[in-house]
């Protein structure tokens, strides 16, 4: 099984006030693993494991969750709603359970992949019996209604070659220079 490394990925609190940089890594069980990179300080209030729902390993320190993270995109909410509920603790001290779920607008260089939102490997495309036939396609409806366009009419005898095409055009205008 191939395991995914998503380094450096930064998420900013919706208030804009704080950073948190997170590195996001595939186990072999196809779970997701969320590591601390950067975050602010938590100033005078406590930074235990059980305080900041943070455990640690030889790599560094990651985000203390109660299931299995699935996907990608299961370890990127649960990263945005970790940096949030940390930065209401770092403001009152208070843990807050995470909130209702929702999007989170993801500009990472990992946005773009193919399968971004399953762990691990694609699974091998299924059997073409097994494979549900496309859709038909609707026959497109009769436009009568549709305006017309007037076209410009050219004389019958015009070709195109007799207007100048662009290349000529700035090769024209180039050597007026």
């Amino acid at each position: 099984m191939t395991h995914y490394e998503i380094r450096n990925t930064d998420y900013t609190t919706l208030d804009r006030r704080m950073t948190f940089r997170f590195d996001f890594v595939q186990l072999e069980s196809g779970g997701w693993q969320i590591y601390i990179v950067r975050q602010p300080s938590y100033g005078p209030r406590a930074t235990g494991a059980g305080a900041t729902h943070r455990l640690s390993d030889s790599r560094g320190q990651y985000v203390c969750w109660n299931a299995p993270i699935p996907t990608l995109d299961a370890a990127k909410g649960v990263a945005r709603a970790w940096a949030d509920a940390t930065q209401a603790y770092i403001e009152t001290g208070t843990f807050p359970p995470p909130g209702p779920s929702r999007p989170v607008p993801d500009w990472s260089s990992s946005a773009a992949w193919a399968f971004s939102a399953r762990a691990g490997l694609v699974p091998d495309p299924p059997s073409a019996a097994a494979r549900p036939a496309p859709p038909a396609r609707p026959a497109p409806a009769a436009q009568t209604d549709r305006p017309t366009v007037a076209r410009p009419s050219r004389p019958a005898d015009a070709r195109p070659s007799d207007s100048p095409n662009l290349r000529e055009r700035l090769l024209r205008s180039w050597r007026n220079l």
